[in-house]
């Protein structure tokens, strides 16, 4: 299937809309985002590949490094800092190491404050081994989870409800990561939609649900961001390479949450918006730098929404921008967020291509 930008909206010429999206670029400096979710740690163990092991059909990975940095809501935040906004993160971490670790590996746009420090609490690690072969990039070739440890859900889900309304009064967008642990409920995303909403304030705050668990638990968020196997998950269908199956789930997520729009990943396919008595708008990966390989966009493709959305942009502009953002991700991107510098240049360079 080829997917082509189309919209109702009125689309300028690129002079005008290269103008726009910077502007919108430079509106993200020093907005406030509140960021709410799982937080665990993503480690790296890098390497090379040396040769197939005699005593099974394995890859043997010569070990060279392992980072360590925050994943799932520490990611987004991390993400959201790397755009030149503050991200204040509510969220459960451990006193453990790795707990630790993570929280070193925070840059300093990123507000940890109002994180909760367990010292029975196990943080969760995802370890990704990305191993490359003489003349290649690294590429992940398996991932092991070791999960959270048991905590009381009910006290944890007080606090986290309690810190996260606190960093609201005042925010310019919410964002909530939801990756399955339990520690984000339908509550807690209703209470910071009702409580945002009564905010006076000359642009609305929105508030942004990305969940690789089950979006259809949420309603009425001003966006809700998945990627298409969590879409599929959720309405039990095969979208695959069938555009009528695509806009039929877009438009079931978009009616079952409430929400004013729906942002569906669909790796190297793009991006889909779903919006309210609007067309579908489809925005393929929009390269303006050579990667090899395409990582999850979830993450950079949330922040990036909530930063434009708190600035002003509607949702084609804001999906948009998150689509650059998607278009710049790869392999080696394992260990630092997206610079909106490097934003600013994907907008010109593809706003500036000749014909």
């Amino acid at each position: 299937m080829s997917l082509s930008v189309s919209s109702i909206h009125p689309r300028p010429g690129n002079h005008e809309l290269e103008t726009r999206l910077l502007g919108l670029v430079d509106g993200f400096r020093q907005r406030r985002v509140v960021v709410v979710g799982d937080v665990f740690a993503e480690e790296y163990v890098h390497g090379q590949v040396s040769k197939v092991s005699g005593d099974a059909p394995v890859l043997v990975v010569d070990y060279e490094h392992t980072t360590v940095r925050p994943g799932g809501a520490g990611n987004a935040a991390t993400q959201v800092a790397g755009l030149d906004g503050q991200a204040r993160l509510v969220g459960i971490l451990g006193s453990d190491d790795v707990g630790r670790r993570v929280a070193r590996a925070f840059p300093r746009g990123v507000d940890k404050r109002r994180l909760t420090r367990l010292r029975a609490y196990h943080t969760p690690v995802r370890t990704l081994v990305m191993a490359r072969g003489l003349q290649s990039v690294s590429q992940q070739i398996v991932r092991i989870d070791r999960h959270a440890s048991a905590v009381d859900k009910r006290v944890v889900a007080t606090s986290i409800e309690q810190a996260a309304g606190q960093a609201a009064l005042d925010c310019d967008a919410v964002l909530v990561s939801d990756h399955g642990s339990g520690l984000v409920t339908a509550g807690l995303v209703t209470a910071l939609t009702q409580q945002v909403a009564k905010r006076s304030r000359r642009l609305p705050v929105p508030v942004l649900v990305d969940s690789r668990h089950n979006p259809l638990h949420y309603h009425g968020p001003t966006i809700c961001t998945l990627n298409e196997s969590g879409a599929e998950t959720a309405l039990d269908v095969t979208i695959g390479d069938h555009p009528n199956r695509l806009e039929r789930a877009g438009r079931a997520i978009l009616r079952r949450t409430c929400a004013k729009a729906v942002v569906l990943t669909r790796g190297g396919k793009g991006i889909s918006l779903f919006e309210t008595r609007q067309r579908t708008t489809h925005f393929p990966v929009i390269r303006t730098v050579e990667v090899n390989g395409h990582t999850g966009a979830g993450d950079i493709v949330s922040a990036t929404l909530a930063l434009a959305l708190a600035a002003g942009a509607s949702f084609y502009e804001a999906a948009r921008l998150a689509a650059y953002g998607a278009g710049l991700l790869g392999p080696t991107r394992d260990a630092c967020a997206l610079s909106s510098d490097e934003l600013r240049r994907a907008v010109t360079v593809d706003l500036n291509r000749p014909l």
